[in-house]
């Protein structure tokens, strides 16, 4: 929705990279860690997970509308408060369900466990999200639809829901008092976030804190009790495959390790750790999980920071402009047009740890970019020399060559850290 009104859409996100530059400040004055490169994965793996959600999200949205119209049992006045407040009141319930499911339930954790994977907690790292979970995510929302929530009302109640969870995502907000027991609060979410054994499934809800006393999920900590963040199996990567993949290539070696089918079965539906009692546990090659174990990190150079904060601004820029501004594009270009920022935001991730596979990534996509740019002005001279440059095709085509020029430029140079970065 906010696709079609681009100067709000810029707005926002501008508004949320000043609150990540504010609390990236507060956290410097406390002298607490935030590396560069653990916020940028997060924007980055936010920013790919948006751009497929523009695909995964119709299937979900056209039969949450077919429902409505078709199977509604009540219709409302989409102008009436009542509907509006009883709709982000059942929103956030059947999202407490959405999430609880996600933890307890194997191949829906493997969706919602890229959420989690930061090992600090953060308003960058509270944007990741799985590429795939809007394939699933709609089922939880249909109940809606049967009661006649409209559709419009609906989506702007999901963007409501899905905004409230920003500001949450942080260490910088303390304890709230009254307000703690009733809404989620950053207190509650860190909780939530927490792998410490006494935190494990806890505090699901999204807005309203309620639902998790209401169903015995609810936990608060002591004060100055230290918390864990990250998952039991630390991702030890800030790859933007590595992130969304790790479950599921762990859930295929549990499968492949199992005598029956029914085990397999189970294995997806159990929750995570889950495993056959008589059964010979599969040994794990993974980094073990340890409390208060210190994040992971793959440190940057100077030059290496400033490359990837400015690769990240053109890649958001290009992004968009993409979503928000029509373009005069046959949809199959939109579509590779997308394919290649998302390659771009997988290539930023993929720079952190390795500097000279992903240069190599990086040549094969300005490549990519080339030929299209060159075919259109073979076939279509007239349009490329003349409409195009009073459309913001100009801008895009010019951000897209100009930025990863740029950045070869700053990787290929003496100042550039070439090869694999050493685990620390």
């Amino acid at each position: 929705m906010l696709t079609s009104h681009p100067w709000l859409m810029l707005a926002v996100m501008l508004a949320m990279g000043l609150a990540i530059l504010a609390e990236a400040l507060w956290r410097w004055r406390k002298n607490r860690e935030l590396p560069l490169e653990d916020m940028i994965s997060g924007i980055g793996i936010g920013g790919a997970s948006q751009l497929v959600a523009v695909y995964l999200q119709v299937p979900g949205l056209l039969a949450y509308d077919a429902l409505w119209q078709h199977a509604r049992w009540f219709d409302w006045d989409a102008n009436a408060p009542a509907l509006w407040l009883g709709t982000l009141l059942l929103y956030d319930f059947c999202y407490y369900w959405l999430h609880r499911a996600g933890h307890q339930i194997h191949w829906l954790w493997a969706l919602h466990g890229v959420h989690h994977q930061g090992e600090l907690y953060h308003l960058a790292a509270g944007l990741r999200q799985s590429l795939f979970s809007p394939l699933v995510s709609w089922l939880f929302y249909l109940p809606l639809a049967l009661l006649g929530v409209p559709p419009s009302v609906f989506m702007v109640i999901a963007l409501v829901h899905i905004a409230y969870q920003f500001w949450i995502h942080t260490e910088a907000i303390g304890r709230l008092g009254w307000i703690d027991q009733v809404f989620v609060t950053p207190e509650n979410h860190r909780i939530h976030h927490a792998s410490d054994d006494v935190f494990l499934d806890k505090n699901y809800g999204g807005m309203l804190i309620i639902w998790d006393k209401l169903f015995g999920t609810y936990a608060q900590r002591q004060d100055n009790q230290p918390l864990t963040y990250g998952t039991r199996s630390p991702l030890r990567s800030f790859s933007l495959w590595d992130a969304n993949l790790q479950i599921w290539r762990s859930l295929l070696r549990q499968a492949r390790a199992l005598p029956r089918w029914w085990h397999c079965w189970q294995l997806l539906w159990r929750a995570p750790g889950w495993w056959p009692a008589q059964t010979v546990k599969l040994h794990s090659d993974e980094t073990p999980w340890q409390a208060g174990a210190a994040p992971f990190r793959q440190p940057q150079t100077a030059t290496a920071q400033a490359f990837l904060l400015w690769q990240l601004a053109g890649l958001l820029l290009i992004g968009w402009v993409c979503l928000c501004i029509t373009l005069p594009l046959h949809t199959g270009w939109q579509i590779a047009l997308h394919g290649w920022l998302l390659w771009g935001f997988s290539n930023l991730c993929y720079r952190i740890g390795d500097a000279r596979l992903a240069t190599q990534r990086e040549w094969s996509r300005v490549a990519l970019l080339a030929l299209p740019l060159a075919a259109f002005s073979l076939i279509m001279p007239d349009w490329f020399y003349t409409a195009a440059f009073t459309t913001p095709w100009l801008l895009l085509g010019g951000l897209a060559c100009a930025i990863p020029a740029v950045r070869l430029w700053l990787l290929s140079g003496p100042y550039s850290a070439h090869g694999k970065i050493s685990h620390h």
